[in-house]
């Protein structure tokens, strides 16, 4: 028993001992034979002896070969790749080229075959245009052999270069090390028009040898002038698609707005006192926010100021919160307008309150749903009928454009879950801000009051935020990436267009246009100075009554501060003639004497509505508010790894 328990013990030590000595995957040899022709196209065969023991190298490899450059004018250019053989152990072998943002990557194997630990030799044989950079004076190969990205060890290294017959290099240099090291870990032999390099010891994973030949001029017939066209549209083409694609959008999210975006035109907008056709506070802010399109939490708040007036409540504006009383239980609610009467009929009895805060919270989105659905069930789309199918299907169409784009241009980017490309999601998270901006904007435009300095600074911090962030990703994270910057900026063009059509389009009915004339008229007379107000014709006196008829409706259409001042500016004359102090009824607060009173009703009534989105939980709704060449520069390089 005890010598089997020691045999086990001396193999467990062995197999210890033995692992570290078993096969590294190495490359054992890397033989380069490059013809350049004097058209200027590099033929290459690429022959890898590399050992595969199952780890990295499972099913074969992965030859990555950089085409992107950046040409002599400086915009980001490509290479075009001919594969023309690839071969393991002198038999055709499968192969997949998978476009990447830098060029290809030829992935040799099958994946349904896994290789055996062993010695195999493969055999690349590819062809390459746009490698001579061509001078006044001399023209110039930078070529990177086998790359700073390949993740095997290499022990022998070798290239022969043959220049176009008769030529003779001006110049040979090869530099290897890892990436933008100037090594000379290489020997060079020039003979005729061929040279060779040799490397002078084995190079470690991402260690290169780079060739830079200078070659006199004349030796590579420089491409004509449709050739260089050819090449340039290329280069740009994913440029240049974008840039029609985007003027073509611009241009049919017009005529899309023309036709059908358009409201009546605005007619004569004179002042009246009285709100259009009897309608109540909330209907007002319903017409005039376009169906509550930036929310009902206002229309809300001028409701419960109006049944206050009217003696139906009393509200109470406290450190803890507004809290809301009966003062009676309605008997009859037909007088009232449906949502006032949906209101009464939510809160609680003649001796409670309804205070907003987060433990009401649930009872107040009960409250104010009732209030919503009971105006919108009753007006539905009389007067403003938007015509969301239009912005929804260009919106869609933009999607499938985006989505054609990509597959044209850019294949290979990177992915995020491997369903959504990273440009667009940037795209995305800069659109973000432009929107929050045109919101914010179109809020404005909704309400036409002069914009408050804290609505201004948003909308212009929202703007840097874009464009900030557009600026840093063209700029520098897709500097290199020529197709990934046009898809990103395809992306939040599109994205912007579309907002913007979903912003600017409206549909206004006959009626509609009417009554918004009318809404307009009434926002003309709140705002209005006394002395304008005065000089209407039969337009009734500032009294305490009148101030309070018209605040409900002047908190509907945002202008309850300019309506207070004008009443404030009356009350003081009225009180230099010994009127007594204004005293509201139908409000209680921490308020002392007349003026200060005023303030604290003005400044309440501007933000009730406010007030109770913050007592609510955040949902969708609650929104009322030079010559130099290094290892690892020049053409070619990439690496080689296992899969």
């Amino acid at each position: 028993m005890m010598q089997r328990l020691l045999t086990g013990l001396l193999c467990a030590v062995a197999l210890l001992l033995a692992a570290p000595l078993r096969a590294e995957e190495r490359i054992h040899e890397y033989q380069v034979d490059i013809e350049l022709a004097e058209e200027g196209i590099l033929d290459v065969r690429e022959q890898i002896l590399i050992r595969a023991e199952n780890h990295q190298i499972v099913h074969g490899i992965n030859r990555e070969i950089p085409l992107a450059f950046i040409a002599a004018d400086g915009h980001q250019a490509r290479s075009f790749l001919k594969v023309l053989s690839v071969e393991r152990d002198g038999i055709v072998e499968s192969y997949e080229i998978i476009p990447t943002a830098r060029g290809v990557v030829l992935r040799i194997g099958r994946g349904d075959v896994e290789l055996t630990p062993d010695e195999y030799l493969y055999e690349i044989h590819y062809q390459v245009n746009r490698v001579i950079t061509h001078a006044e004076a001399f023209d110039r190969l930078v070529w990177n052999v086998n790359g700073n990205e390949g993740s095997f060890a290499i022990d022998a290294l070798s290239v022969r270069l043959a220049l176009p017959e008769g030529t003779k290099p001006l110049s040979v240099n090869a530099h290897t090390g890892r990436s933008g090291e100037r090594g000379k870990a290489a020997k060079v032999k020039a003979y005729g028009n061929t040279v060779e390099f040799h490397a002078t010891r084995p190079y470690a994973p991402g260690e290169n040898m780079t060739l830079d030949v200078m070659l006199p001029k004349g030796a590579i017939q420089p491409p004509d002038e449709a050739t260089l066209r050819e090449w340039e549209y290329a280069d740009r083409a994913s440029t240049i698609s974008g840039s029609l694609t985007v003027l073509g959008s611009a241009l049919l999210a017009f005529l899309l707005w023309w036709l059908f975006g358009r409201d009546p035109r605005r007619g004569v907008v004179v002042p009246q006192w009285h709100p259009p056709g009897g309608m109540s506070p909330g209907r007002v802010n319903y017409i005039a926010s376009r169906n509550f399109d930036n929310g009902f939490w206002t229309a809300f708040s001028a409701s419960l100021i109006d049944l206050a007036v009217k003696g139906r409540l009393v509200l109470e504006d406290l450190v803890d919160g507004i809290t809301v009383r009966k003062t009676s239980e309605p008997e009859d609610t037909a007088s009232l307008p449906p949502e006032q009467a949906a209101i009464l009929r939510g809160l609680p009895p003649v001796g409670q309150g309804l205070r907003f805060n987060i433990e009401n919270a649930p009872t107040t989105r009960q409250l104010g749903d009732a209030f919503s659905d009971a105006i919108v069930t009753d007006i539905g789309l009389k007067y403003y009928r938007p015509r969301r199918w239009v912005w929804i299907s260009f919106t869609l169409l933009m999607l499938f454009v985006l989505i054609v784009h990509e597959m044209r241009f850019t294949a290979g980017v990177e992915y995020l879950d491997g369903w959504i490309p990273d440009h667009w999601a940037s795209a995305l998270f800069a659109w973000f801000f432009s929107f929050m901006a045109i919101r914010k904007w179109r809020n404005l435009q909704l309400f036409p009051r002069r914009a408050s300095g804290r609505e201004r600074l948003s909308i212009l911090l929202n703007l840097l935020a874009a464009s900030a962030i557009v600026l840093g990703l063209v700029l520098l994270i897709y500097d290199d990436a020529p197709v990934s910057r046009d898809g990103f900026l395809l992306a939040y063009a599109l994205a912007m267009i579309s907002t913007a059509l979903a912003a600017c389009i409206g549909r206004l009915s006959r009626k509609g246009r009417e009554v918004m004339d009318g809404i307009e008229g009434l926002r003309l007379y709140l705002e209005m100075a006394e002395k304008d107000r005065m000089a209407l014709v039969d337009a009734p006196t500032m009294t305490p009554a009148h101030y309070e008829t018209l605040l409900p409706y002047a908190v509907a259409l945002g202008v309850e501060q300019a309506w207070t001042r004008h009443f404030e500016a009356a009350l003081a004359g009225a009180q230099a003639d010994d009127a007594q102090a204004y005293e509201p009824p139908w409000y209680s607060g921490s308020g002392a004497g007349t003026f200060g009173r005023m303030e604290e009703i003005s400044a309440f009534s501007s933000r009730m509505a406010s007030d109770i989105v913050q007592s609510l939980p955040s949902e969708s709704d609650a929104q009322d508010s030079g010559w130099t060449s290094s290892s690892g520069s020049g053409r070619g390089g990439g690496g080689v790894s296992g899969w």
